[in-house]
C-alpha cells in the first residue's frame, strides 16, 4: 500500500519503518543521540555546531518534542520548535545545560 505521505513523514510517525538497507527514526536517533552526549561530554561549555541530514535531525528532536501531523511541526513544552514547516537545510540552536535540553531557539529554513 502507497502511503499519501513522504518517507520521511512516514518514519516521523513510524519510528520502526526501516528504509531497505537502512536505519529506522529510531535507530537514528539512538546512534544520534549517543554521539551527542559524547560531544557534549568532552566539550563542556563550548557552543559547539552540529551538521547532519535534515532527516536525522527531525528524528533527533523527537527526544524532546511531539511530531504534530497536521501542522508538520515539532512541538517542545507546548510551543513549536520552527514557525513554518521543518525544511531543509535548517538551522536550530539547541541549548544545553548538564547534558540536558534547556531550551530551543527558532529555526532558521
Amino acid at each position: 500500500m502507497k502511503s499519501k505521505n513522504d518517507y520521511t513523514t512516514d518514519q516521523l510517525l513510524d519510528e520502526n519503518l526501516k528504509n531497505k538497507d537502512g536505519e529506522s527514526n529510531l535507530e537514528v536517533r539512538k546512534r544520534m543521540t549517543e554521539s551527542i552526549l559524547e560531544i557534549l561530554n568532552n566539550h563542556q561549555g563550548k557552543q559547539i555546531a552540529i551538521v547532519s541530514h535534515g532527516a536525522s535531525i527531525k528524528y533527533y528532536l523527537q527526544n524532546f518534542c511531539k511530531y504534530d501531523k497536521e501542522s508538520e511541526l515539532l512541538i517542545y513544552n507546548g510551543k513549536t520548535v520552527c514557525h513554518k514547516k521543518l525544511g531543509s537545510p535548517c538551522i536550530i540552536k539547541i541549548i544545553f545545560k548538564d547534558n540536558t535540553t534547556v531550551k530551543f531557539e527558532e529555526c532558521i529554513n
